[in-house]
């Protein structure tokens, strides 16, 4: 995987200040590729992980903020329980 040219890729192991937005990528518990916000304003499931990535990339980029790729199970409020 290549990292983004303009949102810099961070780990889950190393997360940014809470008070700051930024976009996290991983899968869930149906192995759903997930993207959404810190704030959880913004959310998306996505087949593969490349459409994933191509998504948050866009995104991050209009909101001026980074991308967290997470190792857990990612899960949309809006999913958990379904």
């Amino acid at each position: 995987m290549k990292p983004a040219s303009s949102p810099i890729l961070q780990r889950a192991s190393s997360p940014p200040v809470a008070r700051q937005r930024y976009i996290i990528v991983g899968t869930n518990t149906a192995r759903r590729w997930i993207v959404k916000d810190s704030r959880e304003q913004l959310g998306a499931v996505f087949r593969s992980m490349d459409a994933a990535l191509h998504f948050a990339r866009r995104e991050a980029g209009v909101l001026g903020c980074g991308i967290l790729i997470d190792n857990g199970p990612v899960e949309l409020a809006c999913l958990k329980g379904r």
